[in-house]
């Protein structure tokens, strides 16, 4: 994400508009945030449903096959 905003800054810098490029840095900073917002919170989720999962609580919608990997031994 962070070298599609770096070209497109880039493609947009040949025009010297610099209300362009600053919207341009605006919309990728402010795509980033969103992406790392969806990240933070399917991460919490994922979190919550593995706790759930160990302590033997039932984790509707989550793969109990998947959960139950995530404590396996590391090689």
């Amino acid at each position: 994400m962070i070298a599609l905003t770096v070209v497109a800054v880039i493609a947009v810098a040949g025009t010297k508009s610099v209300a362009l490029i600053v919207t341009v840095v605006a919309l990728g900073v402010i795509t980033m945030m969103v992406l790392a917002l969806i990240q933070s919170a399917l991460s919490g989720i994922y979190s919550a449903a593995l706790y759930r999962h160990a302590m033997g609580e039932d984790t509707v919608g989550m793969d109990s096959q998947m959960l139950a990997s995530a404590f396996a031994a590391k090689r």
